[in-house]
């Protein structure tokens, strides 16, 4: 169950923009693209985490993808 964290009222905390997803992760919902965009553009942009807040068929999959380009700092994944 994700229990957002209290601490973090504002969506910038300590210079860091917070980003968000929920969602069910299914191809439809294009997942990939966003983590694809954020991997090509994470260098033009001031520092930033997502939190993706899901269930799926394609989580595993998409938790490689974030692996395999070296976002998991950047990229969280929790469940529902």
């Amino acid at each position: 169950m994700f229990i957002p964290d209290k601490s973090k009222d504002n969506l910038i905390t300590n210079s860091k923009i917070q980003l968000l997803i929920v969602s069910r992760l299914e191809p439809v919902k294009n997942i990939s693209t966003i983590i694809q965009v954020l991997h090509d553009v994470r260098n033009s942009l001031p520092p930033f985490e997502l939190t993706i807040v899901c269930e799926g068929s394609i989580r595993s999959h998409l938790e490689q993808e974030v692996q395999a380009n070296n976002l998991e700092a950047l990229i969280k994944f929790e469940g529902f």
